[in-house]
């Protein structure tokens, strides 16, 4: 008697839950995106340019004096290339590899 009574708390808590995200989603309530910190986002851009770097020393060389002279385009300049760099590495998702 118990354990069914435990059974069945644990059952109406589950079923609770679902239908309290159930209800999220059709509202149109997306999760919310952690914002990343001013210091992340320089890791991340400072990450990102060195593989840049490792890649094409002149396109390096140009986001640099980019990034000294206008702030706000080379923003704009990095998230042109992450976006290329996103649509580049979905084109091969799915293939694998061929079979010998």
């Amino acid at each position: 008697m118990k354990y069914s009574l435990i059974v069945m708390v644990m059952v109406a808590a589950l079923a609770t839950g679902a239908m309290a995200k159930e209800k999220a989603c059709a509202a149109g309530a997306e999760p919310a995106k952690k914002e990343m910190t001013a210091d992340q986002k320089a890791a991340h851009t400072a990450k990102a340019l060195e593989r840049i770097k490792s890649k094409d020393e002149a396109l390096y060389k140009e986001l640099i004096a980019l990034k000294e002279k206008d702030p706000a385009a080379f923003e704009a300049k990095m998230a042109e290339l992450r976006k290329q760099h996103r649509e580049g590495a979905a084109k091969g998702k799915g293939k694998g590899k061929a079979k010998k």
